[in-house]
């Protein structure tokens, strides 16, 4: 993937984990430059979070859409020259420890278009199964569910 693909798009190149996220590490700060840490995404905007440790989770999704004629089909846009293919939507399951390190667990699925700013966050929060079925992965799967003291704000 090269950064000269997004110049003609709507799309911009957005690092999944950003620099400042690790600063203990600058190995790993230089990695967050590689294109391989870069997504092609819309204007979107995501929350922070106070807690002692967050763990993080995000990727692509590449979701179905129920079409006119009654049937679902997973469509997606490409870019470039190499055919980029650019996700229909984005995933963030989170793990938050608080300082009595009770665990927390939220998980959301965003689309990949313009949000609008006053949209509530809790809009796109998805029970965490959900997303382990649509990117084919398991998050935090060490950690068994009853330890979790909520999952998306209710008790667990």
């Amino acid at each position: 993937m090269k950064t000269n693909q997004f110049t003609s798009s709507s799309d911009r190149l957005t690092r999944i984990i950003k620099e400042v996220d690790m600063i203990e590490d600058i190995w790993l700060q230089q990695e967050t430059t590689e294109l391989t840490n870069s997504t092609a995404t819309k204007p979107l905007y995501f929350q922070t979070w106070h807690h002692r440790n967050v763990y993080v989770c995000t990727g692509p999704l590449y979701l179905p859409k129920l079409e006119a004629d009654g049937k679902s089909y997973i469509k997606y846009q490409v870019i470039g020259k190499n055919n980029v293919a650019v996700p229909t939507h984005f995933f963030k399951v989170i793990v938050m420890e608080s300082d009595n390190q009770k665990l927390d667990m939220e998980a959301y699925v965003m689309p990949n278009a313009v949000i609008k700013d006053d949209t509530p966050l809790n809009v796109f929060q998805v029970p965490p199964e959900s997303i382990e079925r649509a990117a084919g992965l398991l998050f935090f799967d060490k950690i068994s569910r009853s330890k979790l003291n909520k999952i998306n704000g209710r008790w667990a």
